[in-house]
């Protein structure tokens, strides 16, 4: 009998079917890791943010 460990955990999780029937779908943006002005700026269009607010987040940064 082998030893159930983190790794069968891992692939059970990732290839089974969720049984209780909630789901919610839900819209995500990813970016890359890190931050700099593009990420800054793509954050602020996604936000459908005003220019002015964009301009101070790139001055904070």
């Amino acid at each position: 009998m082998s030893k159930y460990t983190e790794d069968h955990l891992r692939v059970e999780l990732e290839t089974k079917e969720y049984e209780y029937g909630f789901y919610t779908d839900i819209e995500s943006d990813t970016f890359p890791i890190g931050l700099n002005e593009a990420i800054v700026r793509a954050i602020s269009h996604r936000k459908e943010e005003p220019q002015w607010m964009t301009d101070w987040r790139i001055e904070a940064f």
